[in-house]
């Protein structure tokens, strides 16, 4: 029997992260996130094939889905709380980052890619809002399993298809290939301190994808700009075949060019960013009233199949 949790105590209702006690007596600090009302019926189905694999997953580089839960024809999904913020947060306050942060971040996602795909899991839908870092200097890598909701989210958004690799923009049949691309493109956009393949609307940034025209990044070490085009190559046989081919890459050229990388160098800068955020008023971007007493009559699904 999976590990059911419940509520104990809110921490900040704004945010959705709370503390939860699960059946096996340890209590940790978690998010719930709820999904759009969309998710039934046939939804719901897909949502659980997708969701089951992840929930499988544990490496010190993934964000840990703990729980799948219900309330009335509501879903939620209960993961580990990483405290910190996501790296589009980060960039957005922080602008540009030193190439050590960069080949730290780059490289735990690397790791954290090569374990889900050693699951035969493939994200799918990698970019910086889906990379968590923490105030340790962590890096942890979310939202597997989320690729259908992430489609069919309404909220508008020139850039909601920025990150997918060529051949995923002609259908879902991709493979682990599709997330060396879309490590590529973080690891560009990271370096050059601006946006790859970002149209006017989601079609011309999907037209720019398909024909993977990359820029080269000015001053920057041709061995990286190397390692960049070769992940964000057109050709699916031309890249990096793994992300642990790409990980690789990446871990050589730091060794050989004697650059220091560790998490203890990145949590500060995470942390002075939090300490903004928890500064600012929260801007209620969904119905978090509502959302606190469907909370309260949520009802573990995973072991059950939904309606």
């Amino acid at each position: 029997m999976w590990p059911r949790y419940t509520l104990t105590e809110w921490i900040d209702r704004d945010r959705c992260h709370a503390r939860a006690r699960s059946s096996d007596g340890r209590e940790r600090d978690v998010t719930i996130m709820r999904l759009p009302r969309i998710m039934r019926g046939g939804f719901a189905k897909l949502l659980m094939a997708d969701l089951r694999p992840a929930l499988s997953l544990r490496h010190p580089n993934i964000v840990e889905v703990l729980d799948i839960e219900k309330a009335d024809d509501t879903y939620f999904v209960v993961t580990e709380h990483v405290a910190g913020c996501d790296l589009r947060t980060f960039v957005a306050r922080r602008r540009r980052l030193a190439h050590h942060h960069v080949l730290h971040v780059m490289i735990e996602c690397c790791k954290a890619l090569a374990h889900a795909h050693s699951h035969e899991l493939v994200h799918r839908r990698l970019a910086p809002r889906t990379l968590e870092l923490s105030v340790t200097g962590d890096v942890k890598l979310g939202d597997f399993g989320l690729t259908r909701i992430r489609v069919l989210d309404t909220e508008p958004s020139p850039d909601k298809f920025s990150y997918l690799s060529p051949e995923a923009t002609h259908g879902p049949d991709v493979d682990a290939r599709a997330d060396v691309f879309g490590a590529g493109t973080v690891l560009w956009e990271l370096l050059a301190g601006r946006r790859l393949f970002l149209g006017e609307t989601n079609l011309s940034g999907m037209s720019l994808i398909r024909t993977a025209d990359v820029p080269r990044i000015e001053g920057l070490d041709p061995s990286l700009d190397a390692i960049a085009r070769q992940a964000l190559a057109l050709d699916v046989g031309a890249r990096y075949q793994t992300a642990a081919e790409l990980g690789d890459a990446l871990t050589r050229y730091q060794i050989s060019r004697s650059i220091p990388i560790s998490p203890a160098q990145l949590g500060p800068l995470v942390r002075g960013v939090l300490v903004e955020l928890q500064r600012e008023p929260f801007v209620d971007r969904g119905p978090i009233a509502t959302m606190q007493a469907e909370v309260d009559r949520m009802t573990s699904i995973v072991d059950a199949a939904p309606n």
